[in-house]
């Protein structure tokens, strides 16, 4: 890129991070690296990860998450969703089956968090504190709630910068899927992302969620502030037994034709198409 990391590191103080970006866009930046540092929010970037790394690796970091967004294909869906009680087994079926009916292949197409970390850079064995700042921690995660029937445990990835990954997936996608469960109402981390869902309803028009209500919950988006129109629930009994990736016992899925009802609410999108 013609910009370099460390003139961007100068600008950092800038009393304007459109300014400064606009400042990069008449001086010869590319559109392309401009429009990669709006949707990063910039300057607020490079004052947490120099805060939480220090310079040095704060503009590795930087680095790295530049790459990482220069190198991936826009976000179509984004999932929210709750690893515990066979969560994370079955967002990453529905995953694939997703990527399968809309003809995608890249990682982030059909975004789910624990999948893109572990797709880039990780470490295994080693403690946070003396990895890059950009490296995703994978490990089996031993959580009791994530337990296989048969007492076997899954493998878990989680990224560092996981949020801001989240928010930059979802400044570009037309449609989040969440999954609402038990748990994903019972998660801090969940409520976080219907929040700032919530939050970004107010500056984009085209932003719009379907809600998979796998236990029959009593649950009514207008008691959290959003919109009816914006938001459309589907009510879908989870199955059992349905093999493959839900091989264990316990795991579950929904059936063939609440996965049609599915991607019948979501649309057809033929403009999604990865060749």
């Amino acid at each position: 890129m013609p910009i370099s990391i460390e003139y961007l590191f100068r600008i950092k103080s800038s009393p304007s991070t459109e300014e400064a970006f606009d400042w990069i866009a008449a001086n010869g930046g590319d559109f392309s690296a401009y429009d990669i540092f709006r949707k990063l929010r910039f300057s607020i970037f490079i004052r947490e990860t120099q805060g939480n790394y220090g310079l040095s690796q704060g503009r590795k970091c930087l680095n790295d998450f530049v790459l990482y967004e220069a190198s991936r294909r826009q976000t179509k869906i984004l999932m929210s969703f709750a690893m515990a009680g066979g969560g994370m087994q079955f967002v990453q079926w529905l995953r694939n089956r997703l990527m399968r009916h809309y003809n995608l292949f890249s990682t982030d197409s059909v975004y789910v968090d624990c999948v893109t970390a572990r797709s880039g850079d990780c470490y295994y064995g080693i403690g946070p504190v003396a990895a890059y700042p950009t490296y995703a921690e994978v490990r089996p995660d031993r959580r009791p709630a994530m337990a296989f029937a048969d007492g076997a445990v899954p493998i878990g990835a989680v990224h560092p910068l996981w949020n801001w990954r989240f928010l930059s997936a979802m400044r570009e996608t037309k449609v989040m899927l969440f999954v609402l469960t038990a748990e994903f109402l019972a998660s801090v981390w969940c409520m976080q992302e219907l929040q700032q869902f919530g939050d970004m309803l107010n500056n984009r028009q085209d932003l719009r969620a379907v809600v998979l209500n796998l236990y029959n919950l009593d649950w009514d988006p207008a008691l959290l502030g959003l919109p009816a129109e914006r938001v459309t629930v589907l009510t879908e009994l989870k199955e059992t037994g349905l093999g493959g990736m839900l091989w264990d016992q316990g795991l579950w899925g929904i059936s063939s034709d609440a996965f049609d009802n599915l991607v019948g609410t979501i649309g057809p999108h033929p403009e999604w198409r990865e060749s």
